[in-house]
């Protein structure tokens, strides 16, 4: 009954959309289309954004030039008492054939977190434990990178734990010479671990879990460090650049957390990463000698639609107006864009449109109806 409810809600909420959407459209044309610029944005810039870094440079002088073992697990750990353990143990559980290793970075912890990671390191020499001050998540990540000895990289958050499976289900596709990096299933667990929406699973997107890279991908580039998104990298610098092979298996528990930085960065307006890293990383994928296609330039338009629209809602509106501006700005500064349309259905040309005619208007309406 439940499920026959929502589908109603749905088809009731789509009619009153299409109904609604075509005059509202129109007034955002009435009005003559204001020029905004970024200059909103100075004192937000000095308090939030990182040190802006054109060109990638990733320490890579401690790989072996021979693997050393098939599959380096990398796992970032802070404040994760509660969990760790049971993350740890789920992946020197894997009933495969594969050699592996664990890297687990302690980040600067202030709880048990160091001491659990020494104890499961004496129980078992796969694990190998990495003490350091705290640097965030793309810091404790882009340290395991360096230390890594293996020829596939997996990464695991410390609070979520993987089927006894994966390894098996990941490195099958990598039989194949010209797959780049293999993703698979992720379902979504609760605080206790036990599975939510009914166990659904859904293809890993654009986060560095759920998995498994050939180290190549990473010799010439690490995650962003200080941004919030920084998993933005993925997109940029290895989607669209390496062949993806994708699996039905489940190979990833993901465990819901209120506080990660997608339930919390609507609150603070640091959220202006989520524009800022796309600027870095266009410069990223200039420098790696990536295509400007219209994977790339549809990838942007998401970036700046949608996800910015939900991400930026903690800026006042010359803040917000500032940030549209700003995008306009990253968008017409990738030449091979000038003259691509969207690939994408319903209110995404609109969004487009906006971007390119600067309607903040009608991006705010397009947005909202997406």
């Amino acid at each position: 009954m439940q499920a026959i409810y929502k589908k109603v809600m749905r088809k009731a909420a789509r009619a009153a959309t299409t109904a609604i959407y075509p005059p509202l459209r129109a007034r955002a044309f009435v009005s003559p289309v204001t020029e905004y610029d970024v200059s909103s944005l100075s004192g937000l810039e000095r308090e939030f954004r990182p040190p802006f870094v054109a060109v990638p440079s990733p320490d890579r002088s401690e790989w072996p030039e021979i693997p050393e073992v098939d599959v380096s697990f990398v796992v970032p750990c802070y404040n994760v008492e509660r969990y760790v353990r049971e993350c740890v143990e789920s992946i020197l559980a894997q009933r495969t054939s594969h050699t592996f290793e664990i890297v687990a970075v302690d980040d600067g912890s202030t709880d048990s977190t160091g001491t659990v990671l020494d104890e499961l390191a004496a129980e078992d020499s796969r694990v190998r434990v990495i003490h350091q001050a705290n640097c965030g998540f793309s810091g404790a990540r882009n340290t395991g990178l360096e230390k890594v000895r293996g020829g596939v990289i997996v990464f695991v958050d410390s609070d979520d734990n993987i089927p006894e499976a994966s390894v098996e289900l990941l490195m099958a596709p990598l039989a194949d010479s010209t797959i780049g990096f293999v993703s698979g299933g992720v379902v979504s667990i609760d605080e206790s671990g036990a599975l939510r929406n009914g166990g659904k699973s859904t293809l890993a997107g654009g986060t560095p879990w759920g998995h498994a890279f050939r180290r190549e991908l990473w010799r010439r580039i690490e995650l962003p460090e200080g941004y919030w998104f920084e998993d933005t990298v993925l997109k940029y610098c290895i989607y669209g650049m390496w062949k993806e092979a994708a699996i039905e298996g489940v190979v990833y528990n993901y465990r819901n957390n209120p506080t990660s930085i997608s339930h919390t960065s609507k609150r603070s307006k640091k959220s202006l990463d989520t524009v800022w890293i796309v600027q870095q990383m266009i410069l990223w994928r200039r420098a790696l000698g990536g295509a400007f296609d219209q994977f790339m330039f549809d990838q942007t338009l998401k970036q700046f639609g949608m996800l910015a629209y939900d991400r930026l809602t903690a800026l006042d509106d010359a803040e917000m107006r500032s940030a549209f501006a700003l995008m306009c700005d990253i968008l017409a500064s990738v030449p091979e864009f000038e003259e691509m349309q969207t690939t994408m259905q319903g209110r995404w040309p609109d969004v487009l449109l906006a971007l390119r005619t600067r309607n903040f208007k009608l991006w705010s309406l397009a947005c909202y109806f997406l």
